[in-house]
């Protein structure tokens, strides 16, 4: 174990190691069972996070957008009455608003493809990261690498870095790099690979239909990069790569082929060992008629760890799945071997983000009641196109994304009360000669978004209040 989780995209240490290990040895088969959910919260009844935490007993949980204040008071309960800290979630793809109803929706994806500057993915990744931490959150589902070949796919659109492979890779890379200083996992998604065809996976199936030899200069390219960049988790999309599928078991029929959530040559040969990711994978939504379309559910819960999965995102009826879990483990599906391997990795990532260290000294949460916050304005300026002198528009798709906005520049630190005030300013602030190159760009569309600052002895954290 040592030599495994001393190692990227881990970097235990000893103590961390131990912790890991004892943890493991102390739980029984139903707690290692329970912590292999990651489920979702809408509530923060202070009774019913009790019960979450105490009898539940989940590896995580996902939050979806909330205030600021009850997302930590939800954070709070949770890890209070966890035995074992929590892995905190949300979709923090755009910004902090992924999991913050008043958080900063920084841009799309796409949006920040437009500039193709990757120092904008990383400022991505510093907003979801300073924004989501400050309330306790611990894992990012994002970034999303997939590759936007198919306009019509619903899945990716704006919601990737584009089209080019090459673009995809450096803000994928810029946000996981970003994020994961501010003690986040960042978790790249879907692999193998969505944005191929035109299929909704929470409907129908998607399918990856790119040889062997295409999707590794392509999809494979993107995910090695961000493996060698330490991303810390990979989740598993219901999207089916045949050609990898068959190149590990040539026999496969087409009626065989399965899903990545619970293929074996897709996450345990293709993923951990051709790839050689050592980090935690969880699937996507189990609810997903991308999955459920292929198995009944007694079958693909425990299928998605036998294939190698190590969470499992959502249920139906949680004792339900539970018992198809214990079903799965008790006829085979999977094995002891398995299930301790997949909570040792469950586990690692918790010791990696120093959750048991965090607890035990009192800020898991570092939001701070007692801290003095001080308003002030962080804003981006935004234009669907730019001009020339004579006033000629030119959309940005001549940068590559179509109908997407660039952006021009910042003002930031200005102490401003309104949005009124904020956009004046702006307009004020008049042209941006040096950013992408661009001569008397004048910014006719301005998108303002609040921050606040916490203000300590030494340090200025921006976050969400």
């Amino acid at each position: 174990m040592k030599k495994k989780f001393a190692s990227v995209p881990f970097c235990l240490n000893d103590a961390q190691i131990s912790w890991v290990e004892d943890t493991l040895a102390s739980l029984s088969t139903e707690d290692r069972l329970r912590q292999l959910f990651c489920l979702i919260t809408y509530s923060d009844d202070a009774e019913e996070l009790r019960r979450l935490a105490e009898q539940v007993r989940p590896g995580g949980v996902m939050s979806r957008p909330v205030p600021a204040e009850q997302a930590l008071r939800t954070v709070r309960s949770l890890q209070e009455h966890s035995r074992i800290p929590l892995l905190i979630s949300a979709n923090l793809e755009a910004g902090g608003s992924g999991l913050l109803s008043d958080g900063t929706l920084f841009a799309k994806p796409m949006a920040i493809a437009a500039t193709d500057d990757a120092e904008q993915a990383r400022r991505l990744g510093e907003i979801c990261g300073t924004e989501g931490s400050a309330v306790g959150a611990n894992w990012a589902f994002a970034p999303i690498v997939d590759i936007d070949y198919n306009w019509r796919n619903p899945i990716t659109n704006t919601r990737t870095f584009g089209s080019d492979p090459e673009r995809v890779r450096r803000m994928g890379v810029a946000y996981v790099t970003e994020l994961q200083k501010h003690g986040m996992a960042a978790c790249c998604k879907h692999f193998p690979g969505d944005g191929r065809d035109e299929r909704d996976q929470h409907i129908a199936p998607s399918i990856n239909d790119l040889s062997c030899g295409e999707w590794d200069r392509s999809y494979g390219m993107v995910y090695r990069a961000a493996i060698t960049a330490g991303v810390q988790s990979i989740m598993i999309g219901h999207i089916l790569q045949p050609a990898y599928s068959r190149r590990f078991r040539p026999e496969l029929r087409d009626g065989e082929l399965l899903p990545a959530s619970v293929s074996y040559e897709l996450v345990t040969d293709l993923l951990r060992g051709q790839l050689g990711f050592n980090g935690l994978i969880v699937t996507d939504s189990s609810t997903m008629a991308g999955v459920t379309a292929f198995l009944p559910r007694e079958q693909l819960v425990p299928q998605s760890i036998a294939a190698g999965c190590d969470m499992f995102l959502f249920t139906k009826d949680l004792e339900e799945d539970f018992s198809f879990l214990a079903n799965g483990l008790r006829k085979g599906i999977f094995t002891e071997e398995r299930l301790a391997e997949a909570v040792t990795r469950i586990l690692a990532l918790k010791a990696a983000l120093r959750l048991p260290e965090k607890r035990d000294a009192g800020w898991v949460v570092s939001f701070s009641a007692g801290a003095r916050w001080e308003k002030t304005m962080h804003y981006q300026i935004w234009k669907s196109c730019f001009y020339d002198e004579d006033g000629t528009a030119h959309d940005i798709d001549q940068r590559g994304v179509s109908d997407s906005p660039m952006i021009l520049g910042e003002i930031s630190g200005a102490e401003l009360e309104s949005y009124e005030a904020a956009e004046k300013a702006a307009k004020e602030e008049g042209r941006y000669f040096e950013t992408f190159g661009l001569k008397d760009c004048t910014a006719d569309c301005v998108w303002l978004e609040p921050c606040w600052t916490r203000i300590t002895d030494s340090t200025a954290q921006v976050v969400i209040k």
